[in-house]
């Protein structure tokens, strides 16, 4: 970080004499006037650094610009059609700092004036609450998601029919057949996607994700 020229911000109570401590910095916002200093964004400014998982060695950090997401949003969402525009809420449990969650969910559904119903983290009740309130339709989750909705008392608490969720995705692993059938028996009005990521690239899983909002959501209407 320090041959880039960008700063190095720690989170907690750590303090590092050559860093900045996350708490310090919202302290000088707080401190500092309503003058807004107009600085130039280039297209080839650095936007983004998301994260590899890192199952094929150490996680890396990938340098993307601004012209790499618009680029990658453009290519691929040409393929939504306009009555799909602003009608999708999307669940943003998967983490902003990996491709998948910021360019796949929270700017693809964003570009297509969608809603992204941001969690910090999962647990089961708040899970489904954020579901039904917020009329979620779209829901990128992982198979351990779909056993507890199919497995866990918990979920009996909820009026199921309240649900607006018309699609899940699932990744990361793969989803064995009988907890398939058991999803689908119990969501009969949910399609379910099946997709494997092997790497983060940042064009194709927005073509999977917003191919999928488009196609399958829509066929759940007709």
């Amino acid at each position: 970080m320090k041959g880039l020229g960008l700063p190095v911000i720690v989170l907690g109570e750590v303090c590092i004499s050559t860093a900045v401590n996350w708490n310090e910095l919202l302290d000088a916002a707080d401190r500092a006037g309503d003058t807004l200093a107009y600085e130039e964004v280039l297209q080839s400014d650095l936007c983004a650094l998301p994260f590899s998982s890192g199952t094929t060695g150490m996680s890396k950090g990938v340098m993307l610009t601004h012209r790499n997401l618009v680029a990658n949003l453009c290519s691929s969402l040409f393929s939504v059609g306009p009555e799909m525009v602003g009608q999708v809420a999307t669940l943003g449990l998967i983490p902003f700092f990996h491709i998948y969650g910021i360019t796949g969910i929270c700017c693809a559904t964003l570009r297509n004036k969608g809603k992204v119903v941001v969690m910090g983290r999962f647990e089961l009740r708040t899970f489904l609450n954020a579901l039904i309130t917020q009329e979620v339709s779209f829901a990128p989750i992982v198979p351990p998601i779909i056993l507890a909705l199919v497995k866990n008392p918990i979920v009996e608490e909820f009026d199921l029919s309240k649900l607006k969720l018309k699609a899940i995705m699932t990744a990361a692993a793969p989803l064995a057949p009988e907890l398939l059938t058991a999803f689908e028996n119990k969501f009969p009005g949910v399609q379910v996607q099946e997709v494997s990521i092997i790497l983060p690239r940042c064009c194709e899983l927005v073509i999977i994700v917003e191919w999928f909002i488009s196609k399958k959501c829509s066929a759940c209407d007709s």
